[in-house]
């Protein structure tokens, strides 16, 4: 199986723009998700109205959290905005993802983390 023209365009033009190896990876990930969940659909036959509908997918069934969405968004604007040529203007109708709640109290009680032995 060869190699995809598309991505192998997304990552020449990430190593032109100096971005990270890491940056790359992601990016690759998420546009090849973007791709596989309209059935193989080439993105230049798409537009915004599929880019909505596979971010509110990754919130309403995936459940990831809005830097998770974010992600992903970055990534695809990248691809229509730099490779397709045909940048994204208005994304309407995005659901925001929700950001996970981590605690960060620091009035624990020592005395409680150190066993008894």
């Amino acid at each position: 199986m060869g190699k995809s023209v598309l991505l192998s365009k997304v990552r020449t033009e990430i190593r032109r723009q100096g971005m990270s190896y890491r940056t790359e990876q992601t990016y690759i990930g998420w546009i090849t998700r973007f791709i596989y969940y309209h059935n193989l659909e080439h993105p230049q036959n798409m537009g915004e109205k599929e880019v909505v509908e596979f971010l509110n997918h990754l919130v309403t069934n995936r459940e990831v959290p809005d830097s998770i969405q974010n992600q992903a968004r970055q990534a695809i604007e990248f691809l229509y905005r730099h490779i397709i040529g045909k940048p994204l203007t208005s994304l309407k109708g995005v659901i925001k993802g929700k950001t996970p709640y981590i605690c960060r109290s620091r009035n624990t009680n020592r005395k409680q983390q150190i066993s008894t032995s």
